[in-house]
């Protein structure tokens, strides 16, 4: 995109946030990122003053702060790097409320980061564990065989 057209999305996505253009969008769902407007809608949205310019702000969805997700794997599968997903993910919520859509987004991904680990981590712990539990059974011959 060449300079112009980068000032002229910017000057209209400032007007979109100040409210002086009719976009039918309340200024909540207009961020500007790196110079663009960017507005979180479900179909990708045609923004333009008739017979000057227009541009077309893609399709995004807000980010997901996987909050829920974070709780049930810290207390199902592994502590430590659950905590740090709930971290993420209250970080995540918290950014979003300051509408810093573009540091909320890479918060995402990062918690989404943690709960992975974290069922892995717990996978491993608990497979482990099953298969400590079942070796020392077997080794001191506490299985109960009925014949």
């Amino acid at each position: 995109m060449d300079k112009s057209m980068k000032n002229k999305s910017a000057s209209i996505a400032s007007s979109l946030q100040s409210g002086s253009y009719r976009s039918g969008y309340q200024s909540s769902d207009i961020t500007i990122e790196h110079g663009q407007a960017v507005i979180y809608t479900k179909q990708p949205y045609i923004v333009g003053e008739p017979g000057k310019h227009f541009i077309i702000v893609e399709q995004k969805r807000k980010p997901t702060s996987y909050i829920a997700w974070a709780i049930l794997v810290t207390l199902v599968c592994f502590f430590p790097t659950g905590i740090a997903a709930i971290y993420f993910a209250r970080r995540c919520k918290r950014e979003m409320k300051e509408e810093k859509v573009a540091v909320a987004r890479d918060t995402s991904v990062t918690t989404k980061r943690w709960i992975i680990c974290t069922v892995f981590l717990g996978l491993v712990i608990w497979v482990g564990v099953l298969v400590h539990v079942c070796t020392w059974y077997g080794i001191h011959n506490h299985w109960a065989t009925p014949w």
